[in-house]
């Protein structure tokens, strides 16, 4: 796969196929908590919740909600490897409008 692939505007639809070694992924996992919202559930049953990164306290290495330092509900919390969140997408096409968001001013096209 080529370092740097440049995507045109305004020219159609882009195919970029990922080779990802799975085998090479990080086996660490990273703890996610739900945090509910409150209010009454959606038509199909979802509940309004936040989703908050937890990271390891400094002094325990408990998962803990970064900005307020608390523990969250442990029965609350689940862990995502990055095998796990790259699985869900394999043999799927992803729309390019989602990557545009995650690249920095200076590296789109046209630079402005």
């Amino acid at each position: 796969m080529p370092p740097l692939i440049t995507l045109i505007p305004n020219s159609g639809i882009h195919f970029w196929d990922v080779d990802l070694d799975m085998d090479a992924l990080l086996r660490q996992a990273r703890t996610f908590w739900e945090e509910p919202l409150g209010g009454p559930p959606d038509e199909h049953g979802a509940v309004r919740a936040r989703l908050h990164e937890l990271q390891p306290d400094a002094e325990t290495g408990q998962p803990v909600d970064p900005l307020t330092r608390d523990p969250p509900p442990a029965e609350e919390t689940y862990p995502v490897s990055a095998r796990q969140a790259i699985e869900m997408h394999l043999g799927r096409l992803g729309a390019a409008a989602l990557l545009h968001a995650a690249v920095p001013q200076q590296h789109r096209a046209g630079g402005a």
